[in-house]
C-alpha cells in the first residue's frame, strides 16, 4: 500500500522516527499539549524509536501514520494548536483503484463481503 511504503521510505532517513503502525493519539481527549505530548512519546516508546545513531546533534522528526485524523475536527484542532510547525503529507488515490485494493485486501484477509 502507499502508505505503507511512504511510512517505510521516511523511516529509513536517519533523522526520522516513525511509528511503525498507526496510531490515535489525537484522537483521544486529553488534557492539553502536557497529556498529548506524554501519550504520543508513550506510544512511539511502545514501537522502540530509538535514535537511529550516534550522533544526537542533528534535531530528531517524528512521524506516525493515521489517516482518520484528517477526518476528525478535534483531531486536527488538537495537532494545529500543539504542535503548529507540523508538516503534513496527505496521499490521494484513484477512487477505482482504491476500491479495487480493499476489494483485494477483504479477499486476501478473508473477510466477509456482503452482496
Amino acid at each position: 500500500c502507499g502508505t505503507t511504503s511512504m511510512l517505510k521510505w521516511l523511516g529509513q532517513h536517519p533523522s526520522i522516527q516513525m511509528a511503525p503502525e498507526e496510531m490515535y493519539v489525537l484522537q483521544h481527549g486529553v488534557n492539553g499539549p502536557p497529556e498529548m505530548v506524554e501519550l504520543f512519546y508513550e506510544s512511539m516508546s511502545q514501537h522502540n524509536t530509538t535514535s537511529k545513531d550516534d550522533d544526537n546533534s542533528h534535531r530528531q522528526l517524528f512521524g506516525y501514520k493515521q489517516p482518520h485524523d484528517i477526518m476528525k475536527p478535534h483531531a486536527v484542532k488538537n495537532l494545529r494548536e500543539n504542535f503548529p510547525n507540523t508538516k503534513i503529507i496527505i496521499g490521494i488515490r484513484h477512487p477505482i483503484r482504491m476500491m479495487e485494493s480493499f476489494y483485494n485486501f477483504r479477499i486476501q484477509n478473508q473477510c466477509h463481503i456482503r452482496s
